[in-house]
Parts: C-alpha cells; structure tokens; sequence
C-alpha cells in the first residue's frame, strides 16, 4: 500500500476536513486508498497552529473554526492528531493528479493530488520520506491492514 506524507497542516486537513486537492510538487500515477503520514520535518507550528490554521482556512473547513471554539470535546481527536507527526494519521482516495482544480485547497504552484473518502486511523509512529512511497509491511500489520 502506498502512503502520502504531507506535512501539517496539510496532513491535518486531509483527514479532518476531507481536504479535496493536496499539494504535490510533481506529477504521479498514483491513484487509490492510501496511508496519510504526517513526517516529523513539518510546516513550523507557530505558524500554522491549529486554530489558526482553522481561521485561516474557514472558507473551506465548513464551519469548523466555530465548532472548534463552541464545542470542544467533539473535536479533541483533531486537535490531538494536528499535534502529532512522525507517523501514520489516517487514509483517503487518490482520484487524479492535476495542474488545475475549482478547489480552494488548490496550490497556487504544482500539482494538486484529487482527494476523497478520508477516514482517521489509530496514529501509527513510523518513518517517512518526502512524497509517495511504499508503506513497510511491519506497519500495515500494526494497523491491521496486511
């Protein structure tokens, strides 16, 4: 199985809020369910705390932001996974790889991998590389996947 790393907020977003496109900075094939891993090497968390990154981005997080401040307990699974890195957070569908998208999650730059169907999983510790690769059997036994 494969696994797209994508460092938070990114990682965050496409689990939470069933982020449509994701940034990619090259063109792939790939295409189906994979692991989403969030790799310790992320966007610096002062900048893109999760509340701020919620406010940031609440034309296309659905209300989120409001329900985040309203309604805590209901989202402290989130909150707890924008805070982790180093390891698996979740999976979603990889649809199509595409230079343009009506998307609002679609990077100015790039490419935009087209995403749907996310779901959270237990977090996973385990290393990563930059990108697409090819998930280590040991952890698809740990999550019960293999």
């Amino acid at each position: 199985m494969l696994v797209l790393s994508l460092p938070h907020p990114f990682a965050f977003a496409a689990i939470a809020f069933t982020m449509t496109v994701a940034p990619l900075y090259y063109k792939t094939s790939a295409r189906g369910v994979v692991l989403v891993h969030a790799p310790r090497m992320s966007v610096p968390r002062d900048r893109h705390a999760p509340s701020e990154f919620l406010q940031d981005w609440s034309h296309v997080t659905n209300g989120w932001y409001e329900t985040f401040q309203t309604d805590p307990p209901c989202t402290a699974s989130y909150l707890r996974m924008a805070e982790i890195s180093g390891g698996i957070l979740g999976m979603v569908e990889i649809t199509d790889c595409v230079k343009e998208h009506d998307s609002p999650w679609m990077p100015n730059t790039g490419w935009g991998l087209v995403l749907r169907g996310s779901r959270p999983l237990p977090f996973t510790p385990c290393p990563g590389i930059a990108g697409i690769w090819e998930c280590q059997p040991r952890i698809l036994r740990t999550l019960g996947i293999a």
